[in-house]
């Protein structure tokens, strides 16, 4: 390992919406408040394993499921609206530092030997190679995972970004003090996201941005076992609550292993484009009154004639399942039919009288491949939702090879070769 060099501060101080058409005699969607910005309704967490996840949304969460319209109280110095729920807002000169701890009493929350750790990052400033900006004009840290030792913290590892915004570096504790790991260059532009991924053992480091290996390094040292108890991973600060990244970080993950392409250019695929799009915007919220407000009129003037129609996209983006329908109420039934379906699937037509559901009840369960719908009205208010009922009797095999798909008795179908003799290979 080589020296750190005067870049470096003095290590000693440091888990898709879809659209949905409707017509007469449903009412749909409930609309987004009317603050400027409102937090996304947070993704699930993607499909891996972790020792943790770290989504900011306690907000959202302390929030959800009020009966009042009182407001959640959010602090925008620790808070702010995101893609997902809430992010984690770290801006400034100094700020209260928030950490993860290493170890709890029952399991680990940062690997203490080879792991790896990802996060999203947006950044308030712009890199100075951009000739836009100078960065976060000091060495703004990202994490840094480091233990209580006496008045000055022992900093293990350090991930931040050099002062002009140009350079992501790792450094870490070596036997003569701090060393540099890996470095990388960067060119961000202020409110673009970024996926960060740092992976770490005692041999070698790794730093994947955006779903692509950016640099390679030497190892970290192995925490004490002793010192576990007393390590943490800060986000966006260091320990004191200084070194500030000036930025947002969101869905940040931790591991016990090094991760594959899944974790990094998957993952990456997967939700940047949803990353890219922010908190909700006033613009749509205002979009989405326009909407349901046309949605209104529509019915009025429908019931008033006896009939019509009309049409309205999903506002509801938190219904999963909810696939694109489209629906015609001629006297008293209700012709729905599911764009798109495919023919070795088949859907459940599921209803309920109010949103949000407390519970959908299964008006149908359709045969293989059936798309098309008819239902008595017998509301004049009410939310159709059409799900894959991929598993009719329950046996825990798909349909399209059951080989009775209503018999929970008959399981999987099976094909045999006689001729030739065991079938063939092909090359």
């Amino acid at each position: 390992m080589k020296t750190a060099s005067t870049h470096r501060p003095v290590i000693a101080r440091e888990c898709q919406p879809v659209l949905l058409k409707v017509c007469a005699f449903t009412v749909l969607m409930a609309v987004a408040g009317s603050a400027p910005a409102a937090p996304r309704t947070p993704l699930p967490p993607w499909p891996e394993t972790t020792l943790h996840i770290w989504q900011f949304d306690e907000p959202y969460e302390a929030g959800y499921g009020r009966k009042t319209e009182r407001a959640v109280v959010v602090d925008p110095s620790v808070w702010v609206e995101s893609w997902s729920g809430y992010a984690l807002n770290r801006q400034g000169y100094r700020v209260r530092p928030v950490a993860l701890p290493m170890v709890t009493t029952d399991r680990w929350i940062v690997a203490p030997e080879t792991g790896c750790v990802r996060f999203w990052f947006k950044p308030d400033w712009n890199s100075a190679s951009t000739k836009l900006g100078q960065g976060p004009g000091q060495y703004g840290r990202l994490v840094e995972l480091s233990a209580e030792d006496k008045k000055t913290p022992l900093v293990w590892w350090s991930l931040y970004v050099s002062a002009d915004g140009s350079t992501v570096y790792a450094s870490s504790q070596g036997a003569d003090g701090p060393v540099d790991c890996l470095k990388a260059d960067v060119q961000w532009y202020a409110d673009d996201w970024h996926l960060i991924a740092f992976s770490y053992s005692p041999k070698q480091t790794w730093l994947h941005i955006d779903g692509q290996l950016a640099a390679v390094g030497e190892g970290v040292p192995d925490v004490p076992v002793m010192l576990a108890g007393q390590t943490k991973l800060t986000v966006g600060s260091d320990a004191e609550g200084s070194g500030i990244a000036n930025g947002q970080f969101e869905e940040l993950c931790t591991f016990s292993d090094l991760l594959d392409l899944w974790g990094f250019d998957f993952y990456y695929t997967g939700v940047s484009a949803v990353a890219a799009k922010g908190p909700v915007t006033e613009a749509e919220i205002q979009a989405q009154k326009l909407q349901l407000a046309a949605l209104r009129e529509q019915q009025a003037r429908g019931l008033l004639s006896g009939g019509g129609t009309f049409e309205l996209d999903s506002l509801h983006e938190s219904i999963p399942g909810v696939y694109y329908l489209e629906i015609a109420a001629v006297g008293t039934n209700a012709y729905i039919t599911l764009l798109g379906g495919r023919t070795n699937e088949s859907y459940n037509l599921l209803f309920s009288p109010q949103l949000p559901a407390t519970e959908w009840a299964t008006l149908e369960i359709g045969t293989m491949g059936q798309t098309n719908f008819t239902r008595a009205m017998t509301n004049d208010v009410g939310f159709f939702r059409v799900e894959v009922g991929n598993d009719w009797d329950g046996d825990g095999v798909y349909n399209w090879i059951d080989a009775d798909p209503s018999n929970a008795g008959v399981g999987a179908l099976t094909v045999t070769i006689q001729s030739p003799a065991h079938g063939t290979t092909v090359y």
